[in-house]
């Protein structure tokens, strides 16, 4: 046993060693300008193994043996498609200055947010019962270092617990992941310590594993043959009723959490400073997910064999040291199981966090005017979400967190997330998908696992009658939530994930093939479809050299208005003098309109980090204004670009005199009118290529601005440089 201050300063001691490591980092990179090691980023992403991978794989293992691998099984095969998935994801973000998955559907679906909306809840519901999950760990592991193993945890004392590791990690997340407004700046010092809490989970985990192994025991050999016959047949067997379908059911879900999860995305993606790390990500993790899981069996038997309360079998890993007294080795698993269950919750917080300031605070603050000074103070608003996610989540641990078992309150949330998927792979690959569908297909899919898989949690807590499981609502037994439509049979998560998935795509392509998308919509679609890399982009060109008549002065002044709604004076300072360095404009008093296309995509792009891109897009409608002769300049560049398609000057005219053309004779020509249509669709088809064209065109000049700005600097700095040393061989000559 440990005194519960001893415990306290060990995390103390623990998280401020993490935050110097991380401030140490910031400065490194600062200071020298370079990126991190690819190998941090491929550690960091192993935020994927948390406090279920830690502690629940060897209670799973104990009860169900060798099931324990499908999950991990799973996200290493759907990893192996990084480089059709995760890279397309990584280009979209440099694009669109994407934040979060919230924010990557809600731009591919015509910006709505709406959707963005949706997505957001979903996440919370989904993702608050994992949080739970984290914060149960470290409140039961803390409780069963500081009381006796004999006796069960007086409940004010863990309710003590409890609220002090909530205090912890809210310290944690803000000082480590909400520090800046805009989640786009890539975070160099909390990666560089979710890479060292990779490495410390992963050393703890195999210290207790080669201590059991060949310390305690004299080799697997020796400790399996300890076992009783009904242990091993346990353990080294799929035992569970309907292994099949239990076994692809954890693949599936295991598959798609890699791309799914924020947490997930937030480090491959958001934190991605080159496409080029992938496969570095890709050889990391398996490696790491199989050094995780080596000892999982030996650890489970000797917990069997040294007979250990089997309802603490998610515990084994910590019980096993403290059994044998070993305090440094039970001090080191318990720091362990701390950064699985921390590293989880820093990111996933933070990105909960910035979806729902985005996307559910932010609307707010548009609507009801007496509250709209608020968006000045986003940042302070993201930390009172950090307090009201964690708050929440500590509430479900205590409600639903005692009937379930860890793995089981993993799985429910994973079936959440899981609903994400058909609408995911549209916005990626399918440009028919639109954003009715998107929303049709969402609803569906997240109410059926509602029904099928929350309900009957709740109604196992006593919350609603049992007759529901047994007989369905008014006793329409094809509606009974675990056998839903007459699937009666299948494991809980399994019929849930069926069901609800199905359900999802149907709607999602009936809803895409119903119902019409807007040109804007179909605009989006194809550059998410067609979506290059900045190096790719910048292989095409565009002449320019349209005439520089519009005052910048007025343009600056509507720019500083609409930053200042939502960022500080100092920053909208800080952001406009950027903004004009960066395009090479701070001397000029006329702009083009190209040139002013530019500065208020980049407003655009500078807003999308703080609040999300469909809000940002919003903002700018609703705010920035242009001129008659302004909107006519606009269309002649687009008319130019329209050049670009090769159109020949009969489909030019054919298209632009259809509405003018009348109908010779009363009798209707349907062959006509089918190759109007046909001619019609095909030149918009064009038009939205070049629209596509003129979005990845404008980032390939703005990267173009910003490498001759540094080549000017480098310059100024080795003149400066070559006048020194010249400045130093006189005066050495002179003396």
């Amino acid at each position: 046993m440990f005194a519960p201050s001893t415990l306290i300063i060990v995390i103390l001691c623990y998280m401020t060693l993490l935050f110097g490591i991380a401030h140490w980092s910031e400065k490194q990179v600062r200071e020298q300008g370079l990126t991190l090691h690819p190998l941090v980023y491929a550690l960091a992403f192993n935020v994927y193994s948390t406090s279920w991978a830690f502690y629940g794989a060897v209670g799973f293992a104990t009860s169900a043996g060798l099931m324990f691998m499908a999950f991990d099984s799973g996200a290493i095969f759907g990893l192996m498609f990084a480089l059709l998935i995760m890279r397309k994801m990584i280009r979209l973000k440099e694009n669109f200055r994407i934040t979060s998955i919230a924010d990557l559907l809600s731009t591919r679906y015509d910006r709505s947010l709406g959707l963005a909306v949706v997505v957001t809840l979903i996440f919370l519901i989904g993702i608050l019962p994992y949080i739970a999950l984290q914060l149960k760990a470290v409140i039961t592991t803390f409780a069963l270092l500081t009381t006796d193993i004999q006796l069960a945890p007086d409940a004010l004392q863990q309710r003590f617990i409890g609220g002090l590791v909530v205090v912890l990690m809210i310290l944690f997340t803000v000082m480590f992941g909400v520090r800046r407004l805009d989640p786009t700046e890539r975070h160099q010092g909390m990666m560089t310590a979710l890479a060292v809490e990779s490495l410390l989970k992963l050393m703890a985990l195999l210290a207790i594993g080669f201590f059991v192994t060949f310390i305690l025991y004299d080799g697997t050999d020796d400790l399996f043959s300890r076992l009783q016959p009904d242990q091993q047949q346990r353990l080294f067997s799929f035992s569970v009723d309907q292994p099949a379908t239990v076994w692809l059911t954890s693949f599936l879900l295991g598959m798609m959490s890699v791309y799914l999860l924020p947490r997930q995305f937030h480090i491959a993606v958001v934190e991605n400073s080159n496409e080029k790390h992938l496969p570095w990500l890709m050889a990391v993790m398996p490696l790491y997910a199989g050094l995780n899981k080596l000892f999982v069996l030996p650890l489970a038997a000797a917990g069997l064999v040294m007979a250990l309360p089997l309802d603490q079998a998610d515990s084994f890993v910590l019980l096993i040291p403290q059994r044998s007294g070993n305090e440094m080795l039970t001090l080191l698993v318990f720091i362990g199981g701390f950064s699985a269950a921390t590293a989880m919750v820093i990111v996933s917080t933070m990105t909960l966090a910035t979806m729902s300031t985005n996307y559910l605070l932010l609307p707010l603050l548009e609507t009801f005017r007496p509250v709209a000074f608020l968006r000045r103070y986003l940042l302070q608003c993201r930390w009172v979400a950090v307090v009201l996610i964690l708050l929440c989540s500590y509430l479900f641990s205590i409600i639903l967190g005692q009937s379930q078992m860890l793995v089981a309150l993993g799985s429910m949330s994973f079936v959440a997330i899981s609903q994400l998927t058909p609408v995911m792979l549209g916005a990626l690959y399918w440009p028919r998908g639109n954003r009715a569908g998107a929303f049709i297909g969402l609803s569906l899919g997240f109410l059926v696992w509602g029904y099928t898989l929350m309900l009957p949690a709740l109604i196992n807590l006593g919350w609603f009658s049992p007759s529901l499981l047994s007989e369905g609502p008014a006793a329409i037994s094809w509606l009974r939530p675990q056998a839903l439509f007459g699937l009666d049979g299948l494991p809980a998560v399994t019929h849930s994930l069926f069901c609800s998935l199905s359900l999802n795509l149907l709607g999602y392509l009936i809803g895409s093939f119903c119902f019409p998308a807007s040109d804007s919509e179909r605009s989006l679609a194809l550059q998410f479809v067609r979506v290059q890399s900045t190096r790719e982009a910048a292989e095409s060109a565009r002449p320019s050299g349209l005439r520089e008549y519009i005052a910048l002065a007025p343009k600056l002044i509507e720019a500083k208005t609409l930053l200042s709604i939502y960022l500080n004076p100092v920053k909208t300072a800080e952001v406009l003098n950027q903004l004009l360095e960066d395009l090479q404009i701070r001397h000029k008093k006329r702009l083009s309109m190209i040139e002013l296309v530019e500065f208020h995509w980049m407003v655009e792009k500078v807003l999308a980090g703080s609040i999300g891109a469909a809000a940002a897009h919003h903002a700018l409608e609703t705010h920035i204004r242009y001129s008659e002769r302004e909107a006519i300049e606009l269309k002649i560049v687009y008319d130019h670009i329209l050049s670009e398609l090769q159109c020949t000057p009969e489909e030019t005219a054919h298209f632009s005199g259809q509405r003018h053309r009348g109908n010779g004779d009363n009798k209707p020509d349907i062959e006509r009118e089918r190759q109007h249509q046909s001619e019609i669709l095909q030149l918009q088809h064009r038009i939205d290529e070049l629209e596509d064209k003129l979005d990845l065109e404008r980032d390939r000049v703005f990267q173009q601005r910003i490498e001759l700005q540094r080549l000017k600097t480098q310059k100024a700095s080795l003149i400066e440089q070559l006048q020194a040393q010249h400045d130093k061989q006189q005066q050495d000559r002179w003396q």
